[in-house]
């Protein structure tokens, strides 16, 4: 089985670049919706939070059961978490980077208007669950600097916005591995 290990990160690491690749369409997808299309809350709220999310899940459940299948169907929980956390790991890489180099240099514009929605549209739902006006300006402010935030990112913070993400990535996968492992019963346990 430990021949295995190797096939389990070079499958890991394809199935990881398809799956940023995509994770990025998806995320330039919902950037150009939300700078262009969106017009209530709730649509705002399902096209850049419900739907996004659901599509992770349901993309990440596919690309293991495929990573599964692509190196025979069977492998110990300790191969499914390296194989899943090289996959995710990957997958973050180039979906981050992707949409670093989109917004900040293939197409800022629309990603301004996108932020600009998002503010609008938080500001009217707040508007629609009667939230005094003092209350919705304080939440703005705060959103605009979160915003502000995003695009000037030091070393530091971003040192530690990678170790957290690592962290967690590693965390996802171990939860993955325990529910796609399956081990053969020819095989010792490893």
């Amino acid at each position: 089985m430990d021949d295995l290990n190797p096939a389990i990160r070079r499958a890991g690491i394809i199935k990881g670049l398809l799956f940023g690749v995509i994770l990025l369409i998806i995320n330039i997808a919902v950037i150009y919706i939300t700078a262009y299309k969106i017009t209530s809350p709730v649509t705002y709220f399902i096209v850049s939070i419900i739907l996004p999310v659901f599509l992770q899940i349901a993309l990440a459940i596919y690309f293991v059961n495929s990573l599964r299948k692509s190196v025979g169907g069977y492998w110990t929980l300790k191969q499914a978490t390296t194989g899943i956390f090289f996959m995710f790991l990957l997958t973050y890489f180039v979906s981050s980077a992707g949409r670093w180099v989109f917004s900040n240099y293939a197409d800022a514009e629309s990603v301004k208007r996108s932020n600009s929605t998002t503010l609008e549209m938080r500001r009217l739902a707040l508007k629609s669950k009667n939230v005094p006006s003092q209350q919705i300006d304080i939440t703005i402010k705060e959103l605009k600097q979160k915003i502000a935030q995003s695009k000037n990112l030091n070393w530091p913070s971003l040192i530690q916005n990678l170790l957290f993400s690592i962290i967690l990535l590693f965390t996802i996968s171990v939860v993955f591995a325990a529910l796609f492992k399956r081990e053969s019963y020819t095989t010792p346990h490893t």
